[in-house]
């Protein structure tokens, strides 16, 4: 086999230009991070150098290739390189929510003092919701008690606009942790755009299990009409993508016109602690 059937095919142009310009002798050799296709059909990433061995007349004889994997670091790179987008995707969604939180506040409090008060409040809830995303020590998570820490950063403790139904189900630490991001990006939507910027709205938050699948709905309704967004956000990517990678379930998302609605299907074992 030549090297051109094992290379995937969006790396195969750039490989061959470099050969190219190596056999004409117009570089020394060349280094480049490229694909393999491996027998059963996945990817490995590589670190390939090539260097030529000439004879007296400059011609190419012999070629030395080093291919070292790098698959891991690659992967590790891409873990990364979300993390990043994701803390810069917070830092402008946490700059909305503070706006919204004093915007709230200043509508229903008559002093500064219960102004200061009101706001300090909103900002230990906040600072609850980050701790929770944050933490990875715990062995498991009531559904219950994240989704008040989630949203205790865009509502008081509390809330009738929050009606939650279902059991008392605890969670295995991922699905936490992905749950929690999502929570948190509906509800800075929610606030920014939908049924938690209108004192009349209101967000219906369901779930279910039984012996096999686990179910979980957000539904808002009594905000301003909606309207699907023109694209798709590094938000969109959190409560679709993240999601069904972590927990290899089934996720929608709905803009009907009363509210947003987001669903989540997923195996109990890959969800739930017990």
């Amino acid at each position: 086999m030549r090297f051109q059937d094992l290379t995937y095919e969006h790396d195969l142009a750039t490989n061959l230009a470099l050969l190219d310009d190596l056999i004409e002798g117009k570089i020394p050799g060349y280094r480049l991070e490229k694909r393999y296709i491996r027998s059963n059909g996945e990817l490995l990433w590589a670190d390939l150098t090539v260097s030529a061995i000439r004879d007296e007349t400059g011609r190419p004889t012999k070629l030395i290739s080093v291919v070292q994997d790098i698959t891991r670091q690659k992967a590790t790179e891409e873990r990364l390189n979300f993390l990043l987008g994701e803390v810069s995707h917070r830092t402008k969604n946490m700059t909305a929510v503070l706006q919204a939180v004093v915007n709230q506040c200043s509508l229903h409090t008559e002093t500064k003092e219960a102004l200061r008060s009101a706001v300090l409040e909103r900002l230990a809830g906040i600072a609850a919701s980050q701790d929770a995303l944050t933490s990875g020590g715990h062995q498991s998570a009531s559904m219950r008690e994240l989704i008040g820490l989630q949203l205790s950063a865009f509502l008081p403790v509390g809330d009738p606009r929050i009606v939650l139904d279902g059991p008392d189900v605890m969670l295995l630490p991922g699905a936490a942790r992905s749950i929690g991001m999502a929570l948190h990006e509906l509800g800075t939507n929610a606030c920014k755009y939908g049924a938690l910027s209108s004192p009349s709205g209101r967000v219906n938050i369901g779930w279910e299990r039984d012996a096999a699948v686990f179910t979980m709905t957000w539904r808002e309704e009594g905000g301003p009409d909606v309207r699907a967004p023109e694209r798709s956000g590094f938000g969109r990517l959190v409560i679709e993508k993240m999601v069904v990678a972590s927990m290899a379930g089934e996720v929608t998302l709905r803009f009907e016109r009363d509210g947003v609605v987001w669903s989540l299907k997923a195996a109990v074992t890959a969800v739930c602690a017990e």
